[in-house]
């Protein structure tokens, strides 16, 4: 009996078991370690033996998933070396890499607005011509996620990510560098933080419903398999080029921050004149104040532009890292490349906007005021972080308390100004009808 269902089913588009089985054969069939197949309800996943059966159960679970109606089903373009004991795995559980891999998402439909205000390439061809100009060569095959276009570069050996993690990992992340620096060129955003060992990408076979419901299917490519370390020696030739632009272009761009983004904290939001909470933060505040309570490392100087700037390393989550640093920060600005932190990659990213992020979460600029001025004024604060800033900080800001809250005593709530007409009188100007009663007693 033939393991794979085999039913057209009543969904449009309609998923495609066989699809997923030559797709996941091909790719990361009989290699070692596990195949890991993800979904848009469970994204702790499955593993699946990369040997036959293994393969077919991973196509079959991926058919029952995208049936049943998920957004979206995905595999990791890497095997798992082993099982994980929870979640479904990260970058340090890579086991072998056959393909490189780039996300080439165009249009609008299923697609956020991106943090640095270019829009996508408006269409496939658009995407296909950012890869051509790249310098890169034209990828094995495609995948037409749904909503993007995927491009796949097939390896000729297979890379041993135990062995050579932090080499490949470095390789597949400027091969997103690279596509992006060429995509700004055109005035397109690209998705530059795609490239971590555990990355997952939309299966061919299964339905994609993040916005109108599309097939993700199999484009064919040049079918050509490549030398990995002749790839690598390509791309990694123009990673600081492409770095170079990419940060540029950044601090070109108002930092990402309260004085940017939004309308928030504002003194009318506040009550405060003035430097607003957030802009005392930026001025006294240093990069380090922020970044080492958090476990990061400063490791040396480069330059974005003329300018130079500090190097940082994220904490490690026991990966392999793909740079030799993960931010970059100049006076007033950090470019963050390290898509595993959760900050916005590749724009610049203010001070307040980066504490405030990992402390209460993106734009919370309400919640961050009020514990930094909580902490100013000697109260306690609902995240201890406030209380922790550098005293000189919290010092300005009290001034600031202080200068408001004598501005508002020293201010009078009447009107100094004469009115402009009769003055009216609110006592009756009719006689009483009766007898006066006095109050005063009699003596």
């Amino acid at each position: 009996m033939n393991p794979l269902p085999n039913d057209g089913g009543a969904l449009l588009p309609t998923e495609d078991a066989y699809a997923s089985l030559d797709y996941l054969t091909n790719v990361l069939g009989g290699r070692l370690g596990f195949i890991s197949i993800v979904t848009a309800d469970d994204f702790t996943g499955r593993r699946f033996t990369t040997d036959d059966d293994g393969l077919k159960d991973a196509a079959r679970y991926a058919w029952q998933k995208s049936r049943a109606g998920v957004k979206g089903v995905w595999y990791q373009s890497t095997t798992l070396r082993t099982l994980p004991t929870r979640g479904r795995g990260g970058a340090d559980l890579a086991g072998t890499m056959t393909s490189l891999w780039m996300d080439g998402d165009f249009g609008t439909d299923g697609h956020a607005a991106k943090a640095n205000g270019l829009p996508k390439p408006p269409d496939e061809d658009a995407v296909r011509l950012v890869v051509a100009e790249s310098g890169l060569p034209d990828p094995s095959l495609w995948v037409h996620s749904g909503n993007g276009l995927n491009g796949i570069w097939l390896l000729d050996e297979d890379v041993n990510l135990a062995a050579s993690g932090e080499h490949a990992a470095r390789v597949s992340d400027t091969v997103q560098k690279l596509l992006a620096a060429t995509a700004l060129k055109r005035g397109w955003s690209w998705d530059a933080g795609v490239g971590n060992l555990d990355r997952i990408m939309r299966l061919p076979g299964t339905v994609n419903r993040k916005a109108r419901p599309k097939l993700s299917h199999v484009v064919p490519g040049t079918g050509e398999r490549f030398a990995f370390a002749e790839l690598a020696a390509t791309v990694l030739a123009r990673r600081e080029d492409a770095l170079s632009e990419l940060e540029a272009f950044a601090v070109s761009k108002r930092p990402k921050g309260p004085t940017s983004s939004r309308k928030a904290a504002t003194s009318a939001s506040t009550g405060f004149s003035g430097d607003r909470p957030l802009d005392i933060f930026d001025r006294t505040v240093s990069w380090a104040d922020i970044l080492a309570p958090l476990g990061w490392t400063e490791v040396g100087t480069g330059h974005v532009g003329g300018d130079v700037a500090d190097l940082w390393m994220r904490p490690s989550n026991g990966g392999a890292s793909s740079s030799a640093y993960s931010a970059k920060t100049l006076d007033g600005c950090l470019i963050n490349w390290s898509e595993a932190v959760g900050l916005p990659t590749g724009i610049g990213l203010s001070k307040a906007y980066v504490w405030t992020f990992f402390h209460y979460g993106d734009s919370n600029w309400t919640a961050a005021v009020r514990d930094l001025m909580a902490a100013a004024c000697g109260h306690v604060a609902d995240c201890a972080a406030a209380s922790q800033v550098p005293a000189a900080c919290l010092a300005e800001l009290k001034q600031q308390a202080d200068r408001q809250q004598a501005d508002r005593l020293s201010s009078s709530y009447l009107p100094d100004v004469k009115p402009n007409g009769p003055v009216r009188s609110y006592l009756p100007d009719a006689k009483p009808t009766g007898p006066v009663r006095s109050y005063l007693p009699a003596v």
